[in-house]
């Protein structure tokens, strides 16, 4: 009994231990389907131990009710466990036993070391794909950038296209391969007095000068044929004004990639001026060579006058000796000499050799002096008209030449208005800047006086304006002058260190336009010599150098037939032998200037000073720059210019012996 008393409430323990178990296991495991089961399952265990403590309690105190109502609700709990295991046993046996379990979890290890893998080498791909992404990214990054300098590149390339392109200081346009104008920049408008919007609808041909087209269209076949790459021409434009300008032009081809003419590329370069510059320098160059060669032949031909018109002189002095035919012939043979010695000085003016004195003057008081004398000249049937400036500046200039000047220019204007017209004579003050100096040959910034001579006749055209100045040019009939007229008047103002400029148009006249220096110095003109004496003889000693032998005879039987003692000598070495040790007593020295060996004023220089107090006549023909600079005598010469008579020589001696000139 005691056993089984004991045995009853060891059962009841176990039972009670085995619930806590259950609950344990239901409670930490909440992920379990059936964890109700386990509930019931613990209560039918605690039911089921509860029976085992009654029977043991119910040995010692039995109280069968109480026996009966537990066991009864362990039977209900009992059933209620069965029923529940009814739907969970399926699912208890599709429940995988250990070994599946294990099996599986290998698996499962095996597939997640095979996962851990494809993670890894997913990893190591999605690396090597992410730096191939990052390298990709840096060089699209790199393209971008260098298409955005590239872009920046061009886009400064283009400005700078654009900037040289509208700001070349020369035209440049693209042109079409039929002439037509596609893009002209700036320069090439002003060229052409067009403003881009008038120009751009024409073509090339349109505004090319007629007598350059032809040409112009043969280079271009050339060039649409292949044949040439480029070309380069001197062309002219007609400007919107009607005005021709002169340009240099360079063409170039651009192909397409086909190598089909695309358009031209034409530089255009303005040489109107240069031309203008360039024709002004070789017309001075050849009225300079022609001037030289004029001063070489007058210098010979000064000679050989001064020996005829002297010879003539002489042997008209014997008129009573001579028959009328005779005297008349020498009248003749005076008459032509005097016009071929005026021929002469007219060829040293225009050479600029001609000896000058030039003298302060106002111009209008010159203007004005001449009035009558100019009015008689033109004749009635010309208007001449007079606008001289008040306050006009002084100049330095030969009143003689500056009559010489003025009488040709009004005698060119009156021949040039055949059936009456207008002549108007005009003096400005003038100022050449630096500016104006440059773009014009040979003249120098300064103050000037103009004068403008003006006619209203039949002008002149371009072929005859290029030669106008040119000795010997006329287009006058012939007999009806010489063509030294205009050539004496440059001359003369280039002489003056003036300059002169001729504006003509057919059919509206013609303007010359003198330019001469002006002086702030007013002295007062120098006074008119002293009456000359009609005696011209004398008694001195003179001394006659001169290289020509016909020119020495005359000049001492002329001396020599007023009483003078002459002493002759070829050149300046053989003078100084001749009056070695008569020094003293020569008064004056006559001289040669261009001699052989030693020119005359290295002679006087050597004589004087020997004997300091020698006075010099100086007498040639062309003196170079030996007693002249720029035409004017050095200050306190005396000169005679040749040819001259044995009167004038004998007039000029006297002049000097008595002092009415200082020695040299």
């Amino acid at each position: 009994m005691r056993l089984h008393n004991i045995s009853d409430l060891a059962v009841w323990l176990a039972y009670l231990a085995i619930p806590c178990v259950l609950l344990y296991f239901a409670r930490r495991r909440r992920d379990l389907p059936f964890r109700h089961v386990a509930w019931l399952f613990g209560a039918f265990i605690i039911a089921c131990g509860t029976t085992h403590f009654m029977g043991y309690y119910t040995f010692h105190s039995p109280v069968y009710r109480l026996d009966g109502l537990i066991k009864a609700i362990t039977a209900v709990v009992s059933w209620a466990t069965v029923i529940a295991l009814i739907p969970v046993t399926p699912r208890a046996l599709a429940m995988r036993s250990p070994l599946e379990l294990e099996r599986e979890i290998a698996s499962r290890k095996e597939a997640e070391a095979a996962l851990q893998r494809a993670h890894d080498d997913l990893e190591v791909r999605v690396r090597a794909r992410t730096e191939e992404l990052a390298a990709a990214n840096n060089s699209l990054q790199e393209e971008i950038a260098e298409r955005r300098r590239t872009e920046e590149a061009l886009r400064e390339g283009e400005e700078q296209f654009r900037a040289t392109f509208e700001q070349a200081a020369v035209g440049i346009a693209h042109v079409r391969t039929d002439g037509q104008w596609l893009r002209v920049n700036r320069k090439l408008c002003e060229i052409v007095g067009y403003t881009r919007e008038e120009l751009l609808p024409r073509t090339f041909q349109d505004i090319t000068h007629p007598d350059d087209l032809a040409a112009d269209l043969a280079y271009v076949r050339q060039m649409l044929a292949g044949e040439i790459s480029t070309y380069s021409m001197v062309k002219r434009y007609f400007r919107k004004d009607g005005s021709v300008v002169w340009t240099n032009l360079t063409v170039s081809l651009v192909r397409h990639p086909s190598g089909e003419p695309k358009y031209f590329i034409s530089v255009v370069e303005d040489i109107t001026e240069r031309r203008r510059l360039e024709e002004q320098l070789l017309q001075a160059q050849k009225l300079e060579s022609v001037g030289r060669l004029a001063g070489g032949v007058a210098h010979d031909f000064n000679n050989l006058l001064t020996v005829i018109l002297g010879n003539a002189e002489l042997m008209e002095m014997e008129e009573e000796a001579l028959d009328a035919s005779v005297q008349e012939s020498l009248r003749n043979i005076t008459q032509a000499g005097e016009k071929a010695a005026n021929l002469s000085r007219q060829l040293l003016a225009f050479a600029r050799r001609q000896i000058i004195e030039p003298k302060i003057v106002n111009l209008n008081d010159l203007i004005v002096s001449l009035d009558n004398m100019l009015r008689r000249l033109i004749g009635e049937n010309i208007e001449l008209v007079m606008l001289p400036e008040e306050g006009l500046h002084s100049v330095k200039v030969d009143p003689g030449q500056f009559e010489q000047i003025l009488v040709n220019l009004v005698v060119n204007a009156r021949d040039a208005m055949p059936d009456g017209g207008k002549i108007t004579i005009e003096t400005q003050n003038a100022t050449f800047d630096a500016e104006y100096a440059r773009r014009h040959e040979d003249v120098t910034a300064g103050e000037y006086v103009m004068l403008a001579v003006s006619d209203t006749g039949t002008g002149m055209e371009e072929g005859i304006r290029l030669h106008i100045f040119e000795p010997f040019f006329t287009t006058k009939e012939k007999g009806r002058g010489t063509g030294l007229g205009l050539a004496t008047v440059y001359g003369i103002v280039k002489q003056a260190r003036g300059h002169i400029w001729l504006y003509s148009e057919v059919g509206k006249g013609t303007t010359f336009k003198i330019y001469l220096p002006s002086t702030t110095d007013e002295r007062a003109l120098a006074s008119a010599s002293p009456l000359i004496k009609d005696q011209s003889s004398g008694s001195e000693t003179i001394l006659l150098v001169e290289d020509e032998s016909a020119v020495r005879a005359l000049a001492a039987r002329a001396l020599r037939g007023r009483g003078y003692t002459v002493l002759e000598a070829i050149n300046g070495e053989e003078a100084l032998r001749v009056v070695r040790g008569r020094e003293q007593e020569i008064t004056l020295l006559v001289t040669d200037v261009i001699m052989p060996q030693m020119n005359g004023k290295d002679l006087a220089e050597r004589l004087q000073a020997l004997h300091p107090r020698l006075k010099v006549l100086y007498a040639s023909g062309y003196t170079e720059n030996t007693i002249v600079h720029h035409g004017v005598l050095e200050p306190g010469a005396s000169f005679l210019s040749k040819p001259f008579t044995p009167t004038q020589l004998a007039l000029r001696v006297r002049e000097i012996l008595d002092n009415r000139e200082s020695r040299t």
